[in-house]
């Protein structure tokens, strides 16, 4: 079986019907240019996530595999894209 991308924050913006970047950003009450942030660095603000768990939930968003929008769905996410504890080198270190 084929393993599937791993989800970003981007491509959950992404979800929101077209125009999804002015749609999102409408929906969770921020300005066009911080979500346009938000998308290219994969990264919602975690102040966020409620809002977008709410605006998610009202218009029926879910991911490909249907799950539904959620703080945790967004959590895991984060968590996904950080190196594990221990695992961490500095620039100094990666540089040698």
């Amino acid at each position: 079986m084929a393993r599937r991308r791993s989800l970003t924050h981007a491509d959950i913006i992404r979800l929101w019907p077209k125009p999804s970047i002015r749609t999102f950003a409408a929906d969770i009450g921020v300005k066009l240019n911080s979500a346009r942030k938000m998308e290219q660095r994969a990264s919602i603000s975690d102040a966020y996530w409620e809002a977008v768990e709410a605006a998610a939930k009202r218009r029926r968003i879910k991911t490909a595999d249907g799950e539904s929008v959620t703080v945790r769905l967004l959590a895991g996410i984060r968590a996904a894209r950080r190196p594990p504890a221990g695992n961490f080198k500095s620039p100094l270190e990666a540089a040698e």
